[in-house]
């Protein structure tokens, strides 16, 4: 029986920050784009519901105030290349589901984590004969015979159960945190055009530089002054 230690967790970290915390951005830019092509999004506040959903599925908001001036969805490459995404999430499930299933095959016993199929002939064949399926069968036929007949649809209770582990040690680790976002309106930069918060922002700044340049004057005036009060009395010198 294999006992959960620091090194679990650490990996379970690790392999949680590339794979979990990816699935509310692929889920976010399709639901984005998919909002867009049916007008639910107009070119009026693409920016703002673009963060309004990074804030709701993701707990990420703007470092810096972003407007409808700003276009931050266009910064991913998929976006003006009109490339669906989703099919990110998807992969992640899949892969989820067949390392269980081959875990299965190959006699595992334990959390998925744990799990290696390598030397294992019967995993291998399993996976060979799916592979080899190619396009020749619809998607479900093939998955359900990469499975082992388990699924012929995606299913998330393979990632849960993968991450099952980490998700007892946080539960144990933050029973006492206030978890979660709130994802209301006051924390999603950009909703409205703030020219009159730029203007006084640019004049503070010219006033900061206008003084620091009055001060530097003032320095140097008085250092010259200082200079010469110090610089010996030579008309003196020569008359004695």
């Amino acid at each position: 029986m294999h006992v959960m230690g620091e090194t679990d967790i650490n990996h379970l970290f690790g392999v949680a920050l590339s794979k979990v915390a990816f699935l509310p951005f692929a889920i976010v830019l399709d639901k984005w784009r998919w909002g867009v092509f049916r007008g639910d999004i107009t070119p009026n506040s693409y920016n703002a519901e673009w963060w309004k959903m990074r804030m709701e599925y993701s707990g990420v908001a703007p470092p810096v105030l972003r407007t409808e001036r700003d276009f931050d969805p266009g910064a991913k490459y998929h976006v003006p290349a009109n490339t669906p995404y989703v099919r990110y999430l998807v992969s992640i499930l899949l892969q989820f589901q067949l390392h269980e299933t081959l875990c299965r095959v190959a006699g595992h016993e334990g959390s998925l984590h744990t799990c290696s199929i390598y030397g294992s002939q019967q995993a291998g064949e399993l996976l060979r004969r799916g592979l080899s399926l190619g396009r020749s069968e619809p998607w479900p036929s093939v998955l359900a015979q990469l499975t082992a007949g388990q699924y012929n649809r995606l299913d998330a209770g393979p990632i849960l159960r993968f991450f099952q582990p980490l998700q007892d040690w946080l539960a144990e680790h933050n029973d006492k945190e206030e978890l979660g976002w709130n994802a209301s309106e006051a924390l999603i930069a950009g909703r409205h055009e703030n020219n009159g918060s730029k203007a006084a922002t640019a004049a503070y700044v010219i006033i900061a530089l206008l003084f620091i340049t009055l001060v530097m004057v003032a320095a140097c005036v008085l250092a010259r002054r200082w200079t010469k009060t110090k610089q010996p009395d030579t008309t003196a010198t020569r008359s004695q």
